[in-house]
């Protein structure tokens, strides 16, 4: 058998790319990584402008695994009802209630109707429960809306269920010295980018985020 040789000869110390080549399951993370990239579409809207989509894959069947037998709906209700009403103990309701408006405007949330609602008897579907970060040195976000993937469900979570590959991203002192190395004529960020990235229309049904029209009294969903 022929000895696969690392890809990076010339480094003393163990490189990135030698760390990852060097991993027993290299070439699992190739081809999950390459999926990945394989699932992200750029669609061209009437303005001409493109939308970033991303069709996500799972370890298991979700629409077994989260099926409306086993919806979390009535976990969710309860925790945005406490979360709502413990941001109106510190005075900071009218900043959720304007990063949900936020949200809905950038179309990161799409307010579900009367009829889709009912139609989540008949569909698989997930809560993903959310909560709020504050920060108050930060002058951009100082009130951040969140959600968190990581909630259970059917004795497992979205973040689990999703293929994701092992962390490749470089440290960040790593970074800062390539940066150095090389002339550099312009760097760019893309303003909320993970914002603007939609997903396929099977992982929207599983990061439905329940809130109420009258907070704090949190009577009408």
């Amino acid at each position: 058998l022929q000895r696969r040789e690392r890809k990076c000869h010339r480094h003393r110390n163990v490189c990135t790319v030698c760390q990852l080549l060097s991993q027993s399951n290299h070439l699992k993370q190739t081809k999950l990584i390459q999926d990945i990239w394989n699932n992200i579409e750029a669609e061209k809207q009437e303005n001409g402008k493109y939308l970033i989509r991303h069709n996500y894959t799972y370890r298991n069947d979700i629409k077994q695994l989260y099926s409306p037998d086993k919806s979390n709906i009535a976990a969710a209700r309860s925790h945005s009802k406490k979360i709502i009403v413990n941001c109106a103990k510190k005075g900071q309701l009218e900043n959720l209630n304007k990063q949900v408006d936020k949200a809905i405007d950038k179309q990161m949330l799409q307010e579900l109707t009367q009829d889709e609602v009912i139609q989540l008897n008949t569909l698989h579907h997930h809560f993903a429960f959310f909560n709020y970060v504050e920060n108050p040195n930060s002058s951009s976000t100082p009130f951040r809306l969140v959600c968190n993937t990581s909630n259970s469900h059917s004795q497992t979570t979205m973040s689990v269920e999703q293929l994701t590959p092992d962390s490749v991203l470089n440290n960040m002192e790593a970074g800062l010295i390539r940066f150095q190395l090389f002339s550099v004529p312009l760097v760019a960020d893309i303003l909320g980018a993970y914002h603007c990235i939609a997903v396929d229309a099977q992982t929207a049904l599983l990061r439905l985020m329940h809130y109420f029209r009258d907070p704090p009294s949190c009577l009408i969903p």
